[in-house]
């Protein structure tokens, strides 16, 4: 079933399949209300972050829940197990000393993540014990990141650099599409900082942005432990 897109959805055509469960979450959050109205008989579950709650454990619940509603307990446990593994090995190689920045790269801009509320990466600093290179008094959730200037990240001088590449997962195939490694190699301002010298820049996968999904953090996490590893 198509119910178009969150800025234009067709609610209503959920009526015709008169479903026994409805997931929702992301930009449909905010219709839950008239899916029940629409689906009344119909189980209704929102497995999104929940706020205030440790993200790695939402994640972990998010493939529980779904394990337990279609019978794949077995593989579920396994994605929750490879992911606290891939956790343990980047907390293990992690030194505190050597501090964070989180980015965002989209419309060939370099966003700021921050630590917590930021999009994407901002959680992994609370779950991985990370050290912030840079704190903002205000910071955002959006899915662009935050506008701090390239000269304020220089300053900041990050050991480590983690990129979200937002257009990777929704403009790869633009004529205008900028890589986020390019971006930041083209930065004349970070190239004196010491992720940039040491070839500390950790890319999360290309579709990070469209699943956000415990197998996609699993991954970075397993690439990031390798470039910690191998750092030391």
């Amino acid at each position: 079933l198509d119910l178009g897109s969150h800025k234009e959805p067709n609610l209503e055509s959920v009526v015709t399949v008169d479903p026994d469960l409805i997931i929702n979450g992301q930009r449909y959050t905010q219709h839950a209300a008239k899916f029940k109205e629409l689906a009344p008989e119909a189980a209704i579950i929102s497995l999104d972050p929940r706020e205030g709650e440790p993200f790695d454990a939402e994640l972990e619940r998010q493939v529980t829940t779904l394990g337990e509603i279609f019978g794949k307990q077995a593989e579920a446990k396994k994605l929750v197990e490879d992911f606290e593994a891939a956790e343990k090995r980047v907390t293990d190689a992690y030194d505190k000393d050597q501090t964070v920045m989180g980015l965002i790269a989209s419309g060939g801009e370099l966003g700021y993540s921050a630590p917590t509320t930021g999009r994407t990466v901002g959680p992994m600093f609370d779950f991985l014990g990370l050290t912030p290179a840079l704190k903002l008094d205000e910071s955002s959730t959006d899915h662009e990141g935050d506008d701090v200037s390239v000269e304020a990240i220089a300053k900041s001088n990050p050991d480590w650099i983690i990129v979200m590449d937002r257009d990777a997962a929704v403009e790869a195939d633009g004529a205008d599409y900028q890589p986020a490694k390019d971006l930041l190699e083209k930065s004349e301002a970070l190239q004196n900082v010491t992720a940039s010298k040491e070839s500390q820049v950790v890319v999360m996968p290309a579709d990070t942005y469209t699943n956000e999904s415990i197998q996609t953090y699993t991954e970075f996490l397993n690439t990031f432990a390798d470039a910690l590893e191998a750092a030391k």
